[in-house]
């Protein structure tokens, strides 16, 4: 038997859409929480389009529209999170720097002092 989703408030497989056609074989065992999110195709019939295919070209326009722009900021975002990644790194490498000229000069003044304390 196959159907077709009609309500996405349901445990559909992953990626599943309003307007898809599952086969659900014999459908003797269909769980309780797919019960009215879907309609019987008759296997002869071909399926209804989907819910994108009869919307309003003007609405689909329009959606287009606000997913490029949705794309292009993420695109903007992850350029941005580049440059402070960088920016992090490379303060992560100049601390490593000083503190290891640091930990060589705290070396050096106790190697002096401890040759001053020698002397005496």
């Amino acid at each position: 038997m196959k159907i077709q989703v009609t309500h996405l408030k349901a445990p559909w497989p992953e990626g599943t859409n309003v307007g898809d056609v599952i086969d659900v074989g014999d459908g003797s065992k269909v769980p309780a929480a797919f019960v009215g999110k879907f309609k019987v195709i008759d296997e002869g019939q071909p399926a209804a389009p989907a819910a994108a295919e009869q919307a309003n070209p003007e609405e689909l326009a329009i959606a287009r529209n606000l997913q490029k722009a949705a794309e292009d900021e993420a695109a903007e975002l992850r350029v941005r999170i580049d440059a402070v990644t960088a920016e992090r790194d490379k303060a992560a490498n100049d601390l490593a720097a000083v503190t290891a000229e640091r930990d060589r000069m705290v070396g050096e003044q106790q190697a002096a002092s401890a040759a001053t304390k020698g002397k005496k």
